[in-house]
């Protein structure tokens, strides 16, 4: 879905965020699959982060409203 999403939408930074995000080793494992399946030019620039927000960010989010 990662990959999917990068070939779709070309951003600059995929941000994990949510409880599962929180896992140790989930960036790594997400990274090492999502690799696997991007297209050359995306492999190069595909930037994965860890939320620092993690559950919270919808609160925040709907404060910002």
């Amino acid at each position: 879905a990662v990959a999917t999403a990068c070939h779709m939408l070309d951003p600059e930074m995929v941000i994990l965020g949510g409880g599962m995000s929180q896992a140790p080793g989930i960036r790594e494992a997400v990274y090492d699959r999502t690799i696997r399946y991007l297209s050359r030019p995306f492999k190069d620039k595909l930037d994965l982060r860890i939320s620092k927000l993690g559950n919270d960010a919808a609160l925040y989010g709907a404060a910002c409203i």
